[in-house]
């Protein structure tokens, strides 16, 4: 019995001598200066992985219920119903993100006023939003942003 021990004990720690270096690259490779967005009840919250003090999350959730209730004085009553009924259908089938890129105003028929109204209250609301954070948290979301935007080939000459 002790014969047969011996070598299966020899092989499994060679093993694990073998396999040590490649678990120790694995933990001290470099990584992303930024952890990647978390999951906040069902949604990715970029705001998550910013390590946000408790005043800055009540001052945002609080720019962010604000942009709410402007958002709904600039859509008339039916494309509001329209897009509650877009949310809870996301809602009930367990989606965590627009079903298309453009997101669920694109389907609302906005005219050219409150498209304008719109970006004007997104630009505000960022502008908002970042005066809250420190620079390095406004570097993260800088850096998170870059590294979401495709990149585009150069058109040629």
């Amino acid at each position: 019995m002790k014969r047969k021990l011996v070598p299966l004990l020899a092989g499994i720690t060679a093993l694990a001598l073998a396999a040590l270096p490649v678990f120790a690259q694995a933990q001290t490779s470099p990584s992303t200066p930024q952890p990647p967005p978390r999951v906040e009840n069902g949604r990715r919250s970029l705001f998550s992985s910013l390590n946000l003090s408790a005043e800055q999350r009540t001052r945002i959730a609080q720019i962010k219920r604000e942009k709410r209730a402007q958002l709904e004085s600039i859509l008339t009553a039916e494309q509001r119903a329209q897009l509650e009924a877009q949310r809870s259908q996301r809602r009930s089938s367990g989606q965590t993100q627009p079903p298309s890129r453009r997101g669920p105003m694109s389907n609302l028929n906005l005219s050219e006023e409150q498209r304008s109204q719109l970006r004007q209250l997104a630009q505000s609301t960022r502008s908002q939003i970042e005066a809250v954070l420190t620079p390095e948290q406004r570097q993260q979301i800088q850096q998170y942003r870059q590294s979401r935007r495709p990149s585009r080939p150069l058109p040629s000459p």
